[in-house]
């Protein structure tokens, strides 16, 4: 390889890193004023929501038993590190621009991912082209914690294609898996099934593995079931489950017939197990440190979890020839394990499959990747050709493959970005399956890659570049078109002229009534931050219309008789939304609300309300009638 003059640099390095620098560069630009553009609070407030369970927590109150949450600490540990570094209150500004710094991270983490795993510019610019307008999911949806789990789950797969020393990548793996369960138990739970799963099919021939991997295999294929139970009446369930495991088991088809050139013992399960428990205890420690019990943990984040998916929920819309083609996918990782696949078959479906998957993001069509690439990410468990050198390696595909199927479950029960989530794996796989079929392709025809990809893939990547330069500016544009907010903790932040009337109308009329504590229906409290009101201490959720319990609506009604003139913020069709339409009128703080406040502004379905006619703690005696 060509190397610059006096100096140990190979020209690819300096390529690699000038291309990494000017994406880097174009996406903190577009990540920046694409997330600074996305407040969300007039659609709904889970920005809100995360933001005052932060607060609540810098304020010294204890997760799980004194502020009723279901994400792990890790997530809580981050941004308190975020705050405590930029030495800010909560604020949309604040959270806002941890997000953007996971967004541009694992975008770039993708890049240096597909080129570990392809040693192409050209295909690593293009995953990274792709898979960063997909996690725009994070600028959507700031604060959220699946902007650190997606960020952790590719540093899974980089971890495993990278790291040379077994002892360092095993405990690195255990790591990783522990820390997306210490941040969203079920995204950890899944981690943790792909990487078993990988491990022991990698375990040394004989009746141990086979028993091993057998149970663990039949686990995987019931686990989609047992998790979407409760919906099985539900088409849309059926569909979803039933592409789920006919991926998994397709995976475990073309994975339990691979020989692995490297085989993992038993004490390499031991150092995944070890960097496991590490991060677990010590996250475990952090949350112990700052007042939660171990109790209290284990039932927010692992009993109450079993309930998963029989409250709101947004069914996955996997559409009914899904269920062919997952079929027909299924079947052609049995042939291939039957040993009946030939060689040039493989290398057909490995360039069709990233072609297909390109169509489809270059559509915008998250859904019907989710539905229909699934069944073939087994794919990229098998080399380019026999013959043909392999960058990867067997475990690490092994693992890329597992990981990209069981993950799928990550959009249920709530099927919105989730969707876009999932797709993210499914990118880099298909990244890293068409660098398989270029590889068989050039085998085929020697002279291809001289006179066509070598000649283009420098131009190609400029052009990449130049798409990113090209994003950058239509961010910027649509950025200045759009009219600041002006309010606390909203700096650097613009809406469209119809939002922003809409909040700026509902914060002025707030501020200027003598309001001391805004309670909202369901939970909106961005305008808590946005008005400087307390919220009542008692509910920390978006969604208590239907998910706090009857005790914690009542200790917040307490709070409210407490005050000198509580208000009140409500919207019925946000209710509706987070209820599925259902009738949750008699619930004590909803009944609360509708009996003792009365409509003294209206804008948008947006209701403000203020007691009837009289000051807070005359709505005591009525209330002690009721």
């Amino acid at each position: 390889m060509a190397r610059l003059r006096g100096t140990g640099i190979s020209a690819q390095t300096v390529k690699l890193v000038a291309v990494s620098i000017l994406i880097t560069l174009c996406g903190i630009v577009t990540a920046y004023f694409r997330t600074f553009s996305n407040l969300n609070m007039t659609l709904h407030d889970d920005e809100g929501t995360l933001m005052i369970i932060i607060e609540r927590f810098l304020e010294g109150r204890a997760l799980y038993d004194q502020i009723a949450v279901v994400y792990g600490p890790l997530y809580y540990f981050y941004e308190w590190c975020a705050h405590i570094l930029m030495g800010s209150p909560v604020s949309h500004d604040s959270v806002q621009l941890v997000s953007i710094f996971f967004w541009v991270t694992c975008a770039l983490l993708i890049f240096l991912l597909i080129y570990r795993a392809t040693n192409s510019l050209l295909l690593a610019a293009a995953a990274h082209y792709f898979t960063f307008s997909a996690l725009g999911l994070i600028g959507v949806q700031p604060a959220h914690p699946q902007e650190l789990c997606i960020t952790l789950l590719v540093a899974v797969g980089l971890a495993a294609c990278c790291i040379s020393s077994r002892i360092v990548r095993m405990f690195c793996l255990g790591a990783l898996a522990a820390a997306m369960a210490a941040t969203k138990i079920n995204l950890g739970v899944m981690a943790a099934i792909a990487l078993t799963l990988a491990l022991l099919a990698a375990l040394r021939r004989g009746w141990r593995r086979s028993v091993l991997l057998t149970a663990a295999g039949c686990v995987s294929l019931v686990f989609p079931v047992a998790l979407m139970w409760v919906h099985h009446t539900d088409q849309w369930a059926e569909r979803y489950c039933f592409v789920a495991v006919a991926s998994i088991g397709a995976c475990l088809l073309a994975i339990s017939r691979r020989e692995f050139e490297e085989s993992v013992e038993f004490s390499d399960l031991l150092s995944a197990a070890s960097g496991f428990a590490a991060i677990i205890v010590a996250v475990g420690w952090f949350a112990v440190a700052h007042g939660s019990s171990v109790h209290g943990m284990i039932d927010s984040l692992i009993v109450q979890p079993r309930k998963f998916g029989s409250g709101w929920f947004l069914g996955a819309e996997v559409a009914g020839a899904a269920l062919p083609w997952a079929f027909f996918g299924l079947a052609c990782a049995g042939f291939y394990a039957a040993r009946r696949a030939p060689e040039g078959a493989l290398g057909v479906m490995k360039l069709m499959f990233p072609l297909g998957v390109g169509a489809l993001c270059v559509m915008g069509r998250y859904s019907d990747l989710m539905s229909y690439a699934p069944p073939f990410l087994w794919i990229v468990a098998i080399p380019p050709g026999k013959a043909l050198p392999d960058r990867l390696g067997s475990l690490p595909r092994a693992i890329l493959a597992l990981l990209a199927a069981i993950q799928i479950l990550y959009a249920y029960p709530a099927a919105g970005l989730q969707v876009i989530f999932v797709d993210i794996m499914i990118v880099v796989v298909a990244a890293i399956c068409l660098s398989d079929s270029l590889a068989f392709l050039c085998s085929r025809f020697p002279r291809l890659r001289a006179r066509v990809l070598s000649k283009f893939t420098m131009p190609a990547v400029a052009a990449l570049v130049a798409l990113n330069v090209f994003s950058t500016g239509s961010a910027i544009r649509n950025y200045q078109k759009a009219e600041p907010l002006g309010l606390p903790g909203t700096d650097g932040m613009r809406m469209d002229h119809e939002r922003v009337a809409i909040v700026r109308n509902l914060t002025a009329r707030i501020d200027s009534s003598s309001c001391t504590m805004l309670a909202s229906a369901p939970g909106l409290f961005s305008f808590n931050f946005l008005t400087g009101k307390p919220a009542p201490r008692a509910i920390n959720i978006g969604i208590w219309v239907s998910a706090a319990s009857d005790t914690e609506q009542e200790n917040a009604i307490a709070e409210l008789l407490h005050q000198r003139h509580p208000c009140v913020l409500f919207n019925q069709s946000l209710v509706d939304f987070w209820t599925l339409g259902a009738d949750v009128s008699s619930r004590p703080l909803i009944k609360f609300m509708k009996e003792h406040f009365e409509v003294v502004f209206e804008t948008s379905g947006y209701q403000f309300m203020e007691p009837k006619g009289l000051s807070g703690s005359e709505v005591q005696p009525n209330i002690k009638t009721d």
